[in-house]
């Protein structure tokens, strides 16, 4: 029996929550006895829902330690590449304990970001080589780990996250009745990233903030929602990290609408697969987290895109909707509602194109994920 430990994100999210879960459902798919363990914030629905994984706090050293020198294979995806002093430290720690182990490394599944500190080039370029393969999920990680001198071997994947199925119908239909949503008339779904003046300092490099631009986006973004909820049923599918945060993002946005009631926010009671299975009751999302762009895809779809990163403008050009991709600091309420009524009149060419990229993209992720196998063989 293998036992794996996989590391790499949180379950604080519903697209981090998709991630993890596919990892699972890779290694047991491959090894159906492997025994694993995730490093990661303790969620109960999570742990309810699968009873045969195991949860580990990484603050919970004792715990962690013991499992790193009993692992057979040390699994890093998600998004732990991000350029972050306190992050660094604490990565650099548990990547030491691994080494110390002398434990397997597979990066597979990873996103990542532009890093430019050297203590953060020196941390992923440890990492990296330390590995013996790497899977980025897109270009962005791809190229991010590329820059900071990566050799290990190394090859741009599609999305985990495909292989994931949405819950029955029926199912999806009982969770928006009781948010108070008819699932018989249109619908319109809103991943926001919330952007606010006091939003940590790293992210602000990230996103590239100017003067005025976070007043800006948030005004605009109130006034595009509401002339989208004056036709249909508008809620807000929580995405942030915290639910306080698209709680916030859709006080901003009621402050625009005539009627503030018709906003609605879907918690995060409800899984990953649940909420995949709410974006494709949808009739449009408007998407701008990328993990939503890209279910908003596999679950056919129709989408528009607000861009906080290079990511969104990269998954909206490799699926040929880069027409109806908007950058976050220069958002046209005018221009935008316009590209709505061209997805409404184009809706069937969009559909079949999702399908036909859908299928694709869930056969390419079985594909990448076989790099799993070599890891996962019998021992002999």
């Amino acid at each position: 029996m293998k036992r794996v430990t996989i590391w790499g994100t949180t379950l604080k999210k519903v697209a981090d929550e998709a991630q993890m879960i596919s990892q699972y459902k890779i290694v047991k798919t491959f090894a159906p006895d492997a025994d694993v363990t995730m490093l990661t914030r303790l969620n109960p629905l999570v742990q309810q829902s699968y009873p045969n994984l195991t949860i580990t706090p990484v603050f919970r050293i004792d715990k962690l330690i013991s499992r790193i020198f009993r692992s057979d294979l040390f699994v890093i995806g998600g998004g732990p590449f991000f350029d972050h002093f306190p992050h660094l430290v604490r990565v650099a720690f548990l990547m030491f304990l691994v080494s110390l182990a002398r434990v397997p490394v597979l990066i597979y599944g990873v996103t990542g970001f532009p890093v430019k500190s050297w203590f953060g080039k020196a941390v992923f370029r440890w990492i990296g080589n330390h590995a013996q393969k790497i899977v980025t999920r897109d270009a962005s990680a791809y190229r991010s780990l590329l820059d900071v001198g990566v050799e290990t071997p190394m090859q741009k994947g599609i999305d985990l996250r495909a292989i994931l199925d949405p819950a029955p119908r029926e199912r999806v239909n009982e969770i928006l009745r009781g948010e108070g949503i008819d699932p018989e008339k249109p619908m319109i779904g809103v991943t926001v990233r919330y952007i606010y003046k006091e939003i940590p300092d790293w992210v602000k490099g990230h996103l590239d903030m100017h003067e005025g631009s976070i007043d800006r986006f948030n005004e605009t973004l109130g006034r595009l929602v509401a002339e989208l909820s004056k036709s249909s049923q508008v809620f807000i599918i929580a995405m942030n990290p915290k639910l306080e945060e698209d709680l916030a993002a859709a006080e901003n946005i009621k402050k625009y609408m005539d009627d503030p009631s018709r906003l609605k926010v879907i918690g995060h009671r409800y899984l990953a697969t649940e909420i995949l299975g709410i974006i494709k009751a949808c009739d449009l999302l408007l998407a701008g987290r990328v993990g939503s762009a890209f279910f908003a895809t596999m679950m056919h779809t129709p989408l528009i895109a607000i861009s906080h990163d290079e990511r969104m403008n990269d998954w909206m050009e490799e699926i040929h909707m880069q027409e109806y991709l908007f950058d976050w600091q220069s958002l046209d309420v005018e221009k935008i509602l316009k590209q709505v009524e061209k997805l409404r009149l184009s809706r069937d060419q969009i559909l079949q194109a999702f399908e036909v990229k859908a299928e694709a993209s869930r056969k390419q992720a079985w594909t990448d994920a076989e790099v799993y196998k070599q890891f996962l063989k019998p021992d002999n």
